[in-house]
């Protein structure tokens, strides 16, 4: 399972898209009472913060299992944007 936060901050878990309101709900459902990781993909673009307010939120929840999926950068270019 796979809980997606996009650049505007928007969830979704696997292909269904919810609000932080139905997040647990959903998380939940999803898993089926299955002991499994939950995989935390964020945008490049989104705070840490937001990032970890949401992993908070399932973790207050019980589920607190998680694996951080990361997209390795090609070039340091993608990392650091230039300078102006």
């Amino acid at each position: 399972m796979t809980v997606s936060i996009g650049e505007r901050g928007e969830l979704q878990v696997d292909d269904v898209m919810t609000t932080r309101g139905q997040l647990v709900l959903l998380v939940r459902q999803q898993l089926s009472g299955e002991d499994r990781p939950i995989h935390i993909r964020g945008d490049r673009r989104v705070s840490y913060g937001a990032v970890a307010d949401d992993m908070t939120t399932l973790s207050k929840a019980g589920l607190g299992k998680f694996m951080l999926s990361l997209e390795i950068a090609s070039s340091p270019s993608e990392i650091v944007p230039e300078r102006k």
